[in-house]
């Protein structure tokens, strides 16, 4: 009789293996039609060519995935849970290592990556999976200039934009160089990147433009009263 502990192993190995194996066929399946998503877009690619270039029958994809919707969603969401990860704050003990961390899971998953990049942000169904990574982005983006000690000086709809367009500047750069960008050429993508986007968060250069601080406003806005009272008087 074999050990107690021998027959736990063997079951446990009967009771998962099926599901292991319908989990690893799950993510091949999800591989192969983002392939398909990211050429052709979601609306254009149908259930039948995703079956055909998976080279299995609709009926074993429907197993699998409820409906076109049901497989694109949970590509989509699959993608997004690595995205959140990233943080794309400067890191002091490494250059571009958000850029790094974000450029290294759209290598290992390119058309799932295309899919939420390219696809998603204009769609009424799964614009919202861009706008969870977007908004991410731009909370990370607000925190870096608003821990400077410059930020007091600068007004808040500026900061704001800063922020905003550095985000959109990290994820379109990112959507351009994986589509026309060489991997062997990604340690200087990422160099070119990390240093933009940290000279559109950096409150220094702000200050080189005096209008659009505080002080300057404020200062303008009393020149202009005085300039109307000197009129009226």
């Amino acid at each position: 009789m074999p050990p107690k502990s021998a027959t736990a192993k063997a079951k446990s190995v009967e009771t998962y293996a099926p599901r292991e194996a319908r989990d690893r066929r799950r993510e091949r399946f999800m591989a192969g039609a983002a392939e398909v998503f990211a050429e052709r877009g979601f609306h254009q690619a149908t259930m039948d060519q995703v079956a055909a270039k998976l080279g299995v029958s609709k009926i074993i994809l429907y197993r699998y995935f409820v409906s076109k919707d049901d497989l694109i969603s949970s590509i989509l969401n699959r993608v997004v849970q690595r995205c959140l990860k990233v943080n794309y704050r400067p890191s002091p003990d490494e250059f571009g290592s958000g850029v790094r961390d974000a450029l290294k899971g759209a290598r290992e998953n390119p058309h799932a990556f295309l899919m939420l990049l390219r696809h998603a942000p204009h769609d009424p169904s799964f614009g919202h999976y861009y706008d969870t990574v977007f908004n991410d982005i731009l909370e990370h983006m607000e925190q870096e200039i608003k821990k400077t000690p410059y930020i007091k000086d600068i007004l808040p709809k500026i900061v704001r934009l800063s922020a905003e367009t550095a985000s959109v500047f990290a994820l379109r750069s990112l959507t351009w160089w994986m589509e026309h960008g060489k991997e062997t050429d990604d340690e200087q993508f990422i160099c070119w990147d990390a240093g933009t986007i940290a000279s559109l968060l950096d409150p220094k250069s702000l200050m080189n433009h005096p209008r659009i601080t505080r002080r300057s406003s404020a200062s303008r806005s009393s020149k202009l009263e005085a300039g109307k009272a000197r009129k009226k008087g």
